[in-house]
């Protein structure tokens, strides 16, 4: 009946959410006890930013939020596992568009400044009180701002994405102004692409 299918899909996302948690929950151990081995490729962080970008779009869910994807020309090498940094952008990503309003956007961004590799994802929504950002990080941290907004989550997304980041050598700030916005901003060492050396022949 309507009625049952209407339980059975409360069912499903109920378990759904219990599944994410379980893996956030196993991912932040492993991170945290340093047993997540990082690979030695180098990756290009802007194919990294366009997944997520693509992978982030179903959870637009029709909302008219509008995402704006600002790449360099050229490759930005680091090394780094592919899957791990696109789970960290995927969270910046569903983050902001969870903190924003309607007609509002969100903007990742790949750059590098320095020896430095960087992504920034930012949002015009409701941002953080100034009083919350030092405890941001913190692992189940959930922001009054959310609650009274009845925003979803568990509070371990930034905090799996700052492990992730940590894991990788590289840093992690955020920046917010309530009902302005937010934005998060990793920082990750250049890989350090090595030119093979040829011998001189006579």
């Amino acid at each position: 009946t309507d009625g049952q299918r209407s339980m059975l899909d409360i069912i499903s996302r109920n378990g759904e959410r219990l599944l994410t948690l379980a893996d956030d929950l196993l991912l932040t151990a492993k991170l945290h006890a340093n047993k997540e081995q990082q690979p030695d490729d180098p990756v290009d962080l802007r194919d990294i930013a366009k997944e997520s970008n693509d992978s982030i779009m179903a959870a637009l869910n029709g909302r008219s939020i509008r995402l704006k994807l600002d790449l360099p020309s050229t490759p930005v090498m680091v090394t780094a596992s592919s899957f791990h940094l696109e789970r960290a952008i995927t969270n910046l990503l569903s983050n902001a568009i969870k903190f924003s309003l309607e007609g509002g956007e969100v903007t990742l961004g790949v750059s590098i400044v320095g020896k430095e590799a960087i992504v920034e994802v930012s949002d015009n929504g409701i941002g953080i009180p100034r009083d919350e950002l030092e405890s941001v990080f913190d692992r189940f941290h959930r922001s009054p701002n959310a609650e009274k907004n009845a925003i979803q989550g568990t509070g371990l997304g930034l905090s799996i994405v700052k492990s992730i980041v940590e894991s990788h050598r590289g840093s992690i700030a955020l920046t917010s102004e309530l009902n302005k916005g937010t934005t998060v901003r990793m920082a990750f060492p250049l890989a350090s692409l090595r030119v093979p050396i040829q011998a001189s022949g006579k």
